[in-house]
């Protein structure tokens, strides 16, 4: 799975050359299990999440606030931010912002974070 893993960040950095724009691909992507009918995580999903985690922690906040996120990247955002190695690595607190902006989110939605139904 690592080769394709890193085919795959080959093609995001290659088709997503700024930062911000792949971020907000990558959360988008992150994000879709949530709001499958058949939900879980798959192994490609996964490997979207390890790409993300892969970004600088500073590089994922201003993705979030460059532009008003979709629902699937705050769907994403909340993936990874639940991640145990996104929390091992930076705690889990978040910047205020995006703190509240995941919380209105989760309130509009009723999702924590993305859930096998």
């Amino acid at each position: 799975m690592t080769d394709t893993k890193d085919r795959l960040g080959a093609l995001a950095r290659h088709r997503y050359p700024d930062g911000i724009a792949r971020v907000r691909a990558l959360l988008e992507w992150a994000g879709i299990p949530a709001r499958e009918p058949g939900g879980g995580l798959r192994w490609y999903d996964m490997a979207v999440v390890d790409l993300l985690l892969a970004e600088p922690a500073d590089l994922v906040f201003a993705a979030l606030a460059a532009s008003s996120p979709t629902p699937a990247m705050l769907d994403g955002a909340a993936e990874l931010f639940c991640h145990l190695k996104w929390v091992e690595t930076h705690g889990d607190r978040l910047p205020e912002p995006v703190s509240a902006m995941l919380t209105r989110h989760i309130q509009s939605t009723g999702r924590v974070r993305p859930t096998t139904p």
